[in-house]
């Protein structure tokens, strides 16, 4: 942590991508708080559109390359970043493992969750295998030997996000077909409700400040594109419970099916969700929250009392010139 008086702020946001909007509320969040500081994005790809919104941008190696924690570290060095933003899941594990390289190296902060964390929560398998052990409730998950009889189900690989290998199969028939040339990594029950999505923010050493329930009416790309702000008390229990068991540092989300019935725990990604903006327009502004954490002022913590409930909003595609 830096001291109270010394209110200047440089944040890097790693595989920045489409993430315009969270460039836009970190400017708009520090800005009446007299904070001084830039917003800096790097990606690998020059077509990120997120890069020309930053206050400046680099283009770095994959995160499986040799040379992509060095870029960081330099990156962070050149720039005097404070904190370090990943986005993405297929980063998280090298943030993770080499977290305390990068924080000796430089003056920057990682603002991710311990290595265990984030490999529980990388592997379906092991995130169910998680939820179950805590007494939460799953879909049942089947081996490929097992004659499944209930249909539909759905199948994804082990470790991916943003919605591809996923296939819902409708029935027996489906199911042998798709065999023929898959070797399915995890299959599950397919469980018909409401989708939430929970945003969860917890602050450097796990304590819990804000939750912020959504409902996710369309998707595209695994991504929300249309969802209604909700709140449900027993919901809240769980992931209370989930917080109490699990260290999450910074940004999280939680998936939850609903139904008539019953709540149904499908997965979580142990870093900022790309409907945040959803949440922080609602009033739950888990950024704001986080920075004042960060120059060690208090927050108060507001588990489901800081935002409007029943607010729809929809996101939009916007086409620039990339440079």
């Amino acid at each position: 942590m830096i001291k109270k008086t010394n209110r200047k702020l440089n944040i890097l946001i790693s595989s920045v991508g489409k993430r315009v909007e969270l460039v836009q509320i970190l400017k708009k969040t520090m800005k009446p708080h007299n904070i001084k500081g830039k917003v800096i994005g790097i990606d690998v790809s020059k077509t990120a559109p997120a890069l020309y919104f930053c206050d400046s941008h680099y283009i770095v190696h994959r995160c499986d390359s040799k040379y992509f924690i060095n870029d960081i570290i330099e990156i962070a060095n050149n720039e005097e970043i404070d904190i370090i933003v990943p986005t993405i899941d297929t980063e998280l594990p090298y943030f993770a493992t080499h977290k305390h390289h990068i924080e000796s190296k430089t003056i920057s902060k990682i603002i991710i969750s311990d290595i265990e964390v984030i490999e529980t929560f990388y592997s379906k398998n092991e995130t169910y295998k998680f939820f179950k052990s805590i007494g939460l409730q799953v879909p049942k998950v089947y081996s490929i030997k097992d004659k499944i009889k209930n249909f539909p189900i759905i199948i994804k690989p082990d470790k991916g996000s943003s919605a591809h290998g996923i296939h819902v199969l409708k029935n027996k028939s489906e199911f042998e077909n798709f065999l023929k040339g898959n070797n399915p990594e995890f299959i599950q029950e397919f469980i018909e409700g409401k989708e939430i999505t929970v945003d969860i923010l917890t602050d450097f050493k796990g304590k819990l400040i804000s939750v912020c329930m959504r409902e996710r009416i369309r998707i595209r790309d695994g991504e929300v594109q249309i969802g209604k702000t909700v709140y449900d008390e027993k919901i809240l229990k769980m992931i209370k419970k989930l917080c109490k068991t699990v260290k999450f540092v910074g940004g999280s989300t939680v998936q939850i099916i609903k139904n008539e019935t019953d709540y149904y725990f499908i997965e979580c990604n142990p870093r900022f969700g790309g409907g945040l903006p959803f949440a922080i327009y609602a009033g739950a502004n888990h950024w704001e929250y986080l920075i004042k954490r960060f120059f060690e002022e208090s927050v108060k913590i507001q588990l489901g009392t800081n935002y409007k409930k029943n607010k729809i909003f929809s996101r939009y595609d916007q086409t620039i010139e990339v440079k």
